[in-house]
């Protein structure tokens, strides 16, 4: 259920950016931001995960029989960490 203002003053603060309402003091250009950064974010992550071989086999001389377990162990470990940081940072927010 979204609440409703009941004074019209709190409800002249807040704008729109399509379809979506802001919070009051959050501008549209705050949003554009914030929707670009998590796009690029996603192309870097993306990256990241393609160039693990290249990392592995020409970086780090890694052999690719092992490649496939320290692959495995990372992915574990990484959502591991994002499942406990989850929490920690919705609590502090």
């Amino acid at each position: 259920m979204i609440n409703q203002a009941s004074n019209s003053s709190s409800t002249n603060n807040t704008q729109k950016l399509g379809p979506l309402w802001l919070m009051p003091g959050i501008g549209p250009i705050n949003a554009i931001s914030f929707f670009a950064v998590a796009m690029i974010n996603n192309v870097i992550f993306s990256l990241v995960h393609y160039m693990q071989p290249y990392v592995f086999e020409v970086q780090l001389k890694i052999p690719g029989p092992e490649q496939g377990l320290l692959v495995g162990n990372l992915t574990v470990m990484q959502e591991l960490i994002v499942i406990a940081m989850t929490g920690i940072a919705g609590s502090a927010c």
